[in-house]
């Protein structure tokens, strides 16, 4: 059943729903400005919320239990796994590709990776090699978040890197080369999780 909560709320004949899903005030799902690279179908999973004034575009994929937030927006080809909560004001990126028990509150760029149970509060940005070419042809590689890394309110990712399994990056970091797993990197240096002492601020 789809409970629809408020008024205005769009709902493309194209997308496929698997189960009980709630969606709020003035949000559009399987929204096409026109633009989209083809016509496909966006699929949501089972016991879905999606807040209000969020909109949800062609051809992504929602998984089960998935939470959404007000103010929010999915763009084309992002795949959403189980039991994911995406906070108030969030942006995920075309093609990005966020695993299962996630939690995201933060702008997440094309194409980057995000594994399962990854807690993300921080920022991404590309490194901008070459920053004469156009915007449309600068494309570059993604990073990449594993299993049960932790990034901290406003840390900043730069380029294509990897953030190893259980990584921690302290809140308002600047990163731009790959951490280890079980590692802290905090005012500007890595540490052994293990053997880190005091609380990361």
């Amino acid at each position: 059943m789809i409970n629809k909560i408020g008024l205005n709320i769009m709902i493309d004949q194209s997308v496929e729903f698997f189960g009980d899903a709630e969606i709020g005030h003035c949000s559009a799902i399987g929204y096409d400005d026109g633009t989209m690279s083809d016509s496909g179908i966006t699929k949501i999973g089972k016991n879905v919320k999606i807040g209000a004034f969020t909109i949800v575009e062609k051809n992504c994929i929602i998984g089960d239990c998935v939470e959404i937030g007000n103010y929010c927006t999915i763009y084309e080809d992002a795949i959403i796994g189980d039991r994911v909560k995406i906070l108030t004001g969030s942006r995920i990126y075309w093609g990005a590709k966020i695993g299962s028990e996630s939690i995201i509150n933060a702008i997440i760029s094309a194409n980057v990776i995000i594994e399962d149970s990854v807690r993300f509060f921080g920022r991404i940005a590309h490194s901008h090699r070459n920053h004469t070419l156009d915007w449309e042809t600068t494309e570059e590689l993604s990073p990449l978040f594993k299993k049960n890394c932790f990034i901290g309110l406003g840390a900043l990712i730069i380029g294509n890197i990897t953030i190893g399994e259980r990584a921690y990056v302290a809140a308002g970091e600047v990163l731009r080369f790959d951490l280890p797993p079980d590692t802290v990197f905090y005012k500007g240096k890595i540490h052994d999780k293990q053997n880190f002492r005091g609380l990361i601020t």
